[in-house]
């Protein structure tokens, strides 16, 4: 049995690689519970009071450096276990035989329970090659022609009439429909503005967030796993802005990537003071003028600072504005940028009533 929990490949800040297209299903949290152990079989394992999360293809396992997760594929059916004095238990059977046992240290259970139960029914972890494969066209004379395409249009109509009754009869439909409307929502949407749809999606799968943190799902664990989201999806931004950004930018685009699970700017700021005791190369600084940014552990302020009086050497005088565009950063952080280095010594000012102009200090 223990041969069926493998390491869990993690990202730059330590969660879990999710699976996701072209293989299979994109891969979702649907609950986690904290101090819970396995047992396999009767007996206890190795695996005492970590973390586990349910996904919709896996079970993951965490207890400090020990990561682990199996397939929901080893999973036949699952149901409540315990005893009159012992805690709450869900016992799962394995395919072929035998059994293992989850011991919820804690409540939790019937709700981990429930989830179960649901992705055990859905089966999104069978790769989707191997599902049955569409049925193919076959072009008739019934179907040519402009009644041909009014039949077509009105077969089409009929399904998704058909298909929104179902899936909005009761709850429980409406879940397991939910795939099917997102891509009715999303052909309709296409129609109006293909290509841009295309451009903007493709942005966000780039620096987005295909499975986001939620409290429901963390628990107690929400800022840790937020924390940890956070920094994945950094790190890709950081590169190409000069090891630096304002909080608010991180906030702004942190939550356009979750769509509509959105967090609060206390939620991000608790998850960037996270960053150097869960050993995450990030950092929360503050300027002098109060305002906080996040800065990736290579960036330092007086290398900035001799970067800014060679892009003057080879422009001449810059302001904040021309600054922002030969870093490709936001005005504020430029701004802080030169302020910082004029407060190290290497930069002087020029103020009209045009500008407020940067230059070399040759004084120094």
């Amino acid at each position: 049995m223990e041969s069926l929990w493998t390491p869990t490949p993690l990202t730059a800040s330590g969660l879990p690689v999710m699976n996701g297209p072209p293989a299979h299903e994109q891969e979702i949290d649907l609950i986690a519970q904290a101090d819970v152990s396995v047992m396999f079989g009767d007996a206890l394992s190795d695996l005492k009071r970590g973390n586990v999360t349910l996904t919709t293809q896996r079970l993951l396992f965490a207890n400090g450096p020990r990561q682990c997760c199996m397939s929901l594929g080893n999973i036949e059916s699952a149901r409540a276990s315990s005893s009159i004095f012992g805690p709450a238990k869900v016992k799962m059977f394995l395919v072929g035989s035998g059994y293992m046992r989850l011991v919820f240290h804690r409540s939790g259970r019937d709700a981990f329970l429930e989830k179960l139960a649901g992705a055990l029914k859905m089966k999104e972890w069978i790769p989707l090659a191997t599902k049955k494969p569409e049925k193919q066209t076959v072009f008739t004379t019934h179907s040519a022609g402009i009644s041909g395409i009014m039949r077509s249009v009105a077969r089409d109509q009929k399904a998704t009439d058909q298909a929104m009754q179902e899936a909005f009869s009761d709850l429980d439909s409406l879940m397991s429909n939910a795939k099917q409307m997102v891509d009715l929502a999303e052909r309709f949407h296409s129609a109006q503005s293909a290509e841009e749809q295309d451009e903007f999606m493709s942005i966000l799968h780039q620096l987005g967030i295909p499975n986001p943190v939620t409290k429901q799902t963390a628990g107690s664990s929400y800022h840790v796993l937020l924390a940890r989201q956070l920094a994945d999806f950094l790190l890709k931004v950081l590169a190409t802005s000069a090891g630096m950004i304002m909080l608010i930018d991180v906030y702004c685009m942190f939550n356009r990537a979750r769509s509509t699970e959105l967090v609060s700017p206390d939620d991000v700021i608790n998850s960037c003071k996270l960053f150097p005791e869960l050993g995450i190369p990030l950092s929360l600084k503050q300027f002098q003028s109060g305002v906080l940014a996040v800065q990736s552990a290579s960036h330092d302020d007086h290398l900035m600072s001799l970067r800014i009086v060679e892009l003057i050497e080879a422009n001449g005088p810059l302001t904040d504005i021309q600054l922002s565009h030969l870093l490709h950063v936001s005005i504020a952080l430029a701004s802080e940028h030169l302020l910082t280095a004029e407060q190290s010594l290497h930069l002087c000012r020029d103020t009209t009533t045009e500008a407020t102009r940067f230059y070399k200090n040759i004084f120094m």
